[in-house]
């Protein structure tokens, strides 16, 4: 009965990740587009502001984007605009945004290294203004 249990349950995980639909951004910023998720993959290409991606899915903090016909990665933490849908615009759910790098609380970052140099000193509360993650939101 366990083992029939965890096998819906895993179908049903897998199911709903299939079910979310594509949407489309807009970069409010150049951006990075990498060959797989993390900063120490290589960078495939550089797209000016103002460059329309098609999000195909996510990974952790990373969105999976079509970018000329092939499958490449952003970081979510790169400032962009979900464009809305058909003329109407996209219906968001409710959740809180989780603030973890100074490179959106007080500083510009352009490259990698400044990027993950905000986000250790996140980490350090070296940030003038923490902004405080509740529990509930860390769910």
């Amino acid at each position: 009965m366990r083992y029939a249990l965890a096998l819906l349950l895993a179908l049903a995980l897998a199911l709903s990740s299939l079910a979310q639909d594509s949407y489309t951004i807009r970069l409010d910023t150049i951006a990075n587009l990498r060959e797989a998720p993390g900063l120490d993959s290589k960078v495939a290409a550089v797209l000016p502001q103002g460059t329309e991606l098609l999000v195909s899915g996510h990974f952790n903090r990373w969105l999976k984007v079509v970018h000329n016909d092939e499958e490449r990665w952003l970081a979510d933490w790169v400032l962009h605009t979900r464009l809305p849908v058909n003329g109407i615009a996209a219906m968001y759910p409710t959740t809180l945004v989780v603030v973890d790098n100074c490179c959106l609380v007080d500083r510009s970052c352009a490259t990698d290294a400044e990027w993950v140099r905000g986000y250790y000193d996140f980490r350090a509360s070296w940030c003038p203004i923490r902004v405080e993650i509740s529990a509930m939101s860390m769910s």
